[in-house]
């Protein structure tokens, strides 16, 4: 027989880690040089 949706188990079931609401993203060891520059140019023009 053919299920319209899949079967979903309990989170106690789960082998996966809860992670919480939103995990937040974070790489503070990544810049990137051309939005850096942009993002001076930004500023210098909103100074003057």
């Amino acid at each position: 027989m053919k299920k319209s949706q899949p079967e979903s188990i309990d989170a106690a079931e789960s082998k996966f880690q809860n992670l919480g609401e939103k995990p937040k993203w974070s790489r503070p060891g990544h810049k990137i040089e051309r939005n850096l520059e942009a993002q001076n140019q930004k500023k210098a023009k909103t100074t003057l």
